[in-house]
This record gives structure tokens, C-alpha cells and sequence, in this order.
């Protein structure tokens, strides 16, 4: 596999996806017992770099891996020197016990239940850890985005939301009989409305609409949306599973 159904959509991706709160790295170091600072770890669904960025800038050794070959060529623009593997978590290119920590960011909902946690468990050294995270839209923080919020499930045709939470109800049964921790950690980022948008551009339900109707529903959102800048408030979920030492 060499495309992923955000190429189309990666610079919009990178523009408009919101990255992740500090606290949520520091999160990631309490609950897995060890320091970002010189881990090894693979970053896998990577797509364009966010988290991979943000692990780089707490010292770790990052090998970003995605199966859109496009989203990867700007994740290596933004950050030359990262390797990169063309790769999905249902087949990892690492070798056993090779990684200090593998993470999914944004990416858990879209593996193979039946093949990631298994690759996950075969590639972490005795000791290592999964961090699995998502950034949820706080929709009782603002109006404009509880309504923006429901224009988006009737495109998404209400399955978006219902996608993540059975993810994130999967994980303690795809890893029985090892620790898992979760933590829910509240944030917010002000954007400009063409963030926004370029936030609704990169969603795939959005670009399946086809070119035309994709581009009206922008335009109409565009219409929609408070002409200022907006603040957006989030709540990241992480899940943490450790290995046995």
C-alpha cells in the first residue's frame, strides 16, 4: 500500500490539524516510566508530522512511518532528517524487541484489530510501551463549534465520532493481561476561521464527497462560521500500555 486517502488533502492536513498540548508528552513519560529524551520509537499513521515533530523536540530518535506516500513528503520537508518508512501498523519493518516505544496519533482507528496489536507487541523491547492518542473536539466549550460540530457528523453521515469511541474501547481487549493507563487531558488552541477550514478540508469523509460538493460544503461553512479568529477546545485521550519489564 503506497496511498493513503489524505495524499489529496496533505497540505491541507498540515495546515489545519491541531497538534497536541505539552502535558500530553509528559503524560506519556509518567505512564510509561521512561523519558522521550533518546527513546527509539516508531510514530506509525505519521501522516505529515505533527506528533512526529513534537517527539523530536523532546529528544526522541523518531522513525515515522505511513502507508501515503504524499503525506510522508511533507512530513521529510518540514523535517529533513527524520527517516521515513512507507509502512502501515499491520506489518511493521522493525525487528523484534527493537523499539523503546511505538505511537499511534490519530491513526489507532484506521488498523486491523486483528494484526496491529500483535506487530505493536513483537517490535517493543521487554519494558517498552504503546501510546495510542486522539484529540476529541470539546463541543460544550463553544457554540459556533457544537454547531460547525453538527454540520460535520450529517457529511460524515454520524459515523466519525461513533469511529473513535469503538477505537478507543478496543484497546484494553486488543492488549488483555498488560497495564493499560488512560488519561484525558483538556486544552484549546485560537486559530483563524481559514484553519478551520483547512481543518475541514483534510477530513476524508469530506474529500469523498467528490471535488464539487467537498468545495461547497466549504464555501457554505465559510459562510457559517464567525469571520475571527476562534478558539477550538479539545480534549486529547491517551491510552498507555506498558510491557512487562
Amino acid at each position: 500500500m503506497n496511498r493513503s486517502r489524505f495524499d489529496g488533502v496533505a497540505r491541507a492536513y498540515d495546515a489545519g490539524r491541531p497538534g497536541y498540548p505539552d502535558a500530553l508528552f509528559d503524560a506519556i513519560e509518567e505512564m510509561s516510566g521512561s523519558f522521550l529524551a533518546g527513546a527509539v520509537l516508531a510514530d506509525v499513521g505519521a501522516g505529515t508530522g505533527i506528533s512526529t515533530r513534537s517527539l523530536l523536540e523532546r529528544g526522541a530518535r523518531v522513525v515515522a512511518v505511513d502507508h501515503g506516500a504524499a503525506m510522508l513528503g511533507t512530513l521529510r520537508s518540514r523535517t529533513p532528517a527524520t527517516p521515513v518508512v512507507l509502512a502501515d501498523a499491520n506489518q511493521l519493518p522493525f525487528a523484534n524487541g527493537s523499539l523503546d516505544l511505538v505511537t499511534f496519533a490519530q491513526s489507532w482507528h484506521w488498523v486491523d484489530l486483528g494484526r496491529a496489536p500483535r506487530e505493536v507487541l513483537r517490535v517493543l523491547r521487554p519494558g517498552g510501551a504503546l501510546a495510542v492518542w486522539w484529540n476529541i473536539p470539546d463541543e460544550g466549550g463553544e457554540q459556533w463549534l457544537a454547531e460547525h460540530r453538527a454540520r460535520l457528523r450529517v457529511a460524515g453521515q454520524h459515523v466519525v465520532g461513533a469511529h473513535f469511541e469503538a477505537a478507543w474501547r478496543s484497546i484494553p481487549s486488543a492488549f488483555q493481561n498488560l497495564d493499560v493507563e488512560t488519561a484525558h487531558i483538556s486544552w484549546d488552541r485560537t486559530v483563524p476561521m481559514e484553519v478551520i477550514l483547512d481543518e475541514v478540508r483534510s477530513k476524508s469523509y469530506i474529500e469523498e464527497l467528490g471535488s464539487d460538493d467537498a468545495a461547497a460544503f466549504i464555501e457554505r461553512e465559510r459562510e457559517l462560521l464567525p469571520d475571527r479568529s476562534l478558539r477550538e477546545p479539545f480534549v486529547t485521550q491517551l491510552a498507555v500500555v506498558r510491557m512487562p519489564a
